[in-house]
């Protein structure tokens, strides 16, 4: 899966919407700002994960979820966009 920045607002574009093994956000590419956070709930609404990256990590996420469907937040001081992936 590709995320890419759309203008501001600030937003990240999630397409197609689907993964198969690990969801990669280059966060150097997106120019989200430091201190990104981002967390991942189940369709429950249960966090499964909460993690803060600055702004030259590549963020791996996923591999260690089950498919399924998942939210996804990212949050810092550019962004505060839930988007809804799921994991095949």
């Amino acid at each position: 899966m590709i995320a890419q920045a759309l203008p501001k607002p600030a937003q990240v574009l999630f397409e197609p919407g689907t993964f198969k093994d690990e969801l990669l956000l280059n966060l150097d590419e997106l120019n989200l700002g430091k201190d990104l956070k981002v967390k991942i709930y189940d369709i429950e609404g249960d966090l499964i994960v909460s993690k803060i990256f600055n702004n030259t990590d590549t963020i791996r996420i996923g591999k260690e979820l089950k498919p399924g469907a998942y939210l996804i937040q990212l949050i810092n001081a550019e962004i505060n966009q839930t988007v809804r992936v799921v994991k095949k």
